[in-house]
């Protein structure tokens, strides 16, 4: 839905839900998925535009499912917790206490950006920051897998840029930061041998500058040369 409001403000709103039941006879393989998006432009005059957007997504699921191979039964589209699986090889996590499997999957993010006209280039900024909250259980033939990873990640780009008839460029810089952590715990079926790998965390932060230019020499033909340099580290 676009919806004009004056002649310098503009709203788009986009909104989708998809639901259906798991192809395996588990229920797993299923999806139920809600997201919204809602984005403003901002238009003052012919030299200043901003576009401030932000996203929302919200699953609820039983996860992905599989089915184990050589197939015990009948049944082509059997899910490995099926009940008819106990007694076999591949039944022991239908069997209680091993709770049900899930896929729980909350984002949401921010964005934006703002072009101004300073005659001689064209400014553009663009911050926007990412956040995710997943945490699932999900079992295949042999194996328990268990995560609740949490990521957060922010980013700015700036560039300057021109073009006129023969010659086309931009400069700019980029920053990255991603602070991530995770619980994780895979359990072996035969076994029952667990391996967590508790409080993992994660960060990345990198930057970069780059810079590239486009020079028309004739109708048919162009030179293109660019440059970036980017260093990032890892912890």
């Amino acid at each position: 839905v676009n919806i004009p409001l004056n002649s310098t403000l503009a709203v788009r709103l986009a909104a989708q839900h998809v639901e259906h039941d798991g192809y395996l006879s588990d229920g797993t393989d299923d999806q139920d998925l809600s997201s919204a998006r809602i984005r403003v432009l901002w238009e003052p005059s012919t030299m200043v535009s901003l576009k401030v957007g932000a996203d929302v997504t919200r699953s609820r699921a039983n996860g992905f499912g599989a089915s184990p191979n050589p197939n015990p039964t009948t049944d082509k589209f059997i899910g490995g917790l099926d009940p008819r699986l106990a007694g076999t090889p591949y039944g022991l996590f239908t069997l209680p206490p091993n709770p049900p499997s899930f896929w729980h999957d909350d984002e949401w993010s921010l964005n934006a950006q703002l072009d101004v006209n300073l005659g001689v280039a064209t400014l553009t900024v663009l911050p926007a920051y990412r956040y995710q909250d997943l945490n699932y259980r999900l079992y295949n033939p042999f194996f328990e897998n268990r995560e609740s990873p949490r990521t957060r990640q922010k980013t700015i780009e700036i560039r300057l840029s021109n073009r006129t008839d023969t010659l086309k460029w931009a400069l700019g810089a980029y920053y990255l930061k991603v602070d991530q952590k995770n619980v994780s715990r895979t359990r072996a079926e035969l076994i029952l041998l667990d391996s967590n790998v508790p409080d993992y965390r994660q960060h990345i932060k990198s930057y970069a500058f780059f810079g590239e230019a486009t020079y028309s020499l004739t109708n048919a033909l162009r030179l293109i040369g660019g440059l970036r340099y980017t260093h990032e580290k890892v912890n």
